[in-house]
């Protein structure tokens, strides 16, 4: 049971693993859209989060930043073959570009909030709430209506 924090060697291993299945998920052909099992993937990318705050030792770390990556991993190509299959062409950059903007604003904005939030409430309860709230963000979409009849042309 895990009681301090990663050590350097630990990150090493972690962000190893996650490299590994990034590399071997994207890798494998993909010729169908998957756009339920996408966002489904997408829920283990909180799989690490959950680890850590279940203060598991650092081969089921490694295990979960795996799975986490073939998650993602999925999760990028059944967005990218939707987003080229449903938005028209002539919109396509304007979307992909929002799409990006709104990604990535928000990673500073939860980097900015973990060093308060750790300090009022625990590293371990916060990496436990982001695992959570992450994996709810990644299957929310798969409540509309339209996300869920989304077909492959």
């Amino acid at each position: 049971m895990r009681s301090s924090v990663l050590k350097q060697e630990e990150f090493r291993w972690f962000f190893t693993g996650q490299a590994i299945s990034l590399l071997g998920s994207s890798m494998a052909p993909v010729a169908l859209t998957f756009v339920r099992l996408g966002q489904l993937a997408g829920a283990l990318a909180a799989l690490p989060l959950l680890a850590l705050s279940a203060r598991l030792d650092t081969p089921w770390l490694v295990t979960a930043a795996l799975i986490a990556g073939l998650g993602i991993s999925v999760t990028g190509i059944a967005w990218e073959t939707s987003l080229h299959e449903h938005v028209p062409r002539d919109v396509l950059s304007r979307v992909a570009s929002y799409n990006d903007l709104l990604s990535y604003v928000t990673i500073p904005i939860g980097q900015l909030s973990v060093a308060p939030l750790t300090h009022a409430f625990g590293g371990f309860r916060v990496a436990a709430t982001a695992g959570i709230v992450s994996s709810a963000a990644a299957v929310a979409p798969l409540v509309s209506g339209t996300v869920r009849r989304l077909r492959a042309h």
